[in-house]
């Protein structure tokens, strides 16, 4: 297609969206942030959610075949 053929194409497609009758767009983000408080996380909860974390993350580190499968893929160690 040559430059005027896409600028006519452009022009065509603006013209046919600008006549179509869209419907309103909902407010979703309002939505979102009202249902985001009705449960908002405490420091307490976030804490607890934290040392559970870490305490998941320590305990798989304590396997010998965990541990060194992730320092392979981290490439800590000996150097290659």
């Amino acid at each position: 297609m040559s430059e005027q053929q896409l600028d006519r194409w452009g022009e065509v497609v603006r013209a046919t969206a600008s006549a179509f009758p869209y419907p309103p767009t909902p407010d979703v983000a309002s939505a979102v942030r009202r249902r985001l408080g009705a449960r908002p996380w405490s420091g307490r909860r976030l804490v607890i959610a934290l040392a559970i974390l870490l305490l998941l993350i320590a305990a798989a580190l304590a396997v010998p075949p965990v541990r060194a499968a992730v320092l392979q893929v981290l490439r800590i160690g000996a150097v290659r």
